[in-house]
């Protein structure tokens, strides 16, 4: 059977469907088992009676069918381990492609600024799942997860507020970077909510709550996603957003 892809992995993941290769080798185990017994009754022996005969070859060629089928499951249950990830394994995935995005240095590059352009005050960093337009699965620890990330760096110079945006998706080659920038000026408030997202899990709707951090602007405002299990100084940081926006507002 053809190896699958890391993304079809992780599509498997998420649909749940490592059951499938299941039932196959099952099946496969059960078709052993019936060519096994049709040599088992084909032929005769003339000094057997018929339950003579049937005892004799059951004894013969009862071990080689026990060791067909026990090696079909076998074989079925180590492939399905194999090609099913743990949740162990795709948070350690998702943890690379995350790294690529939390390098401080090629974000500035993105943005065209240097290190002494933005030092108002410490550069922040947002990240989290987006449960909308994904892959959705509850863990076994009962945290939701989805095949969707975003991660979102703030900096902060005298006069503006720089951001980087980056959404990735994990079951394809798919990555959207965005930039913004805002003058303290227009900006109406740093704000944080929670909103309850209707998602898909195996046909079926679920509803997971999300926290947000949002610029707001007049007629506008920039939302971005914040797991705080992987932001722990996150009110910290909105606190010192805050408190610099006011700042510059009485300035």
């Amino acid at each position: 059977m053809k190896k699958l892809t890391e993304q079809q992995r992780i599509v498997k993941y998420f649909l749940g469907d490592s059951d499938g290769l299941v039932i196959f080798c099952f099946c496969l185990a059960g078709l052993s088992l019936f060519i096994a017994l049709i040599a088992l009754m084909g032929g005769t022996n003339k000094y057997y009676t018929a339950d003579q005969e049937i005892t004799a070859k059951m004894i013969a060629y009862g071990p080689i069918v026990s060791f067909i089928v026990f090696l079909s499951i076998g074989i079925a249950k180590t492939k399905a381990k194999k090609d099913f990830l743990t949740d162990e394994q795709y948070m350690e995935l998702l943890g690379k492609k995350r790294m690529n995005v939390m390098n401080q240095e090629r974000v500035l590059e993105k943005l065209g600024l240097d290190e002494s352009q933005v030092r108002e005050i410490n550069p922040v960093t947002f990240e989290g799942f987006v449960y909308s337009d994904a892959y959705v699965r509850q863990q076994k620890s009962g945290k939701w997860v989805s095949s969707r990330y975003q991660i979102t760096w703030l900096f902060f110079s005298s006069t503006q507020v720089y951001v980087y945006e980056n959404t990735f998706n994990m079951e394809k080659e798919k990555e959207i970077e965005g930039t913004e920038e805002y003058f303290y000026k227009d900006i109406t408030s740093f704000s944080t909510k929670k909103e309850t997202v209707t998602s898909t899990m195996n046909n079926n709707n679920v509803e997971i709550e999300e926290n947000k951090f949002c610029i707001i602007v007049p007629g506008d405002q920039l939302t971005v996603a914040v797991d705080k299990e992987y932001v722990p100084n996150f009110q910290q940081s909105v606190h010192a957003m805050q408190q610099k926006l006011r700042e510059k507002k009485m300035g």
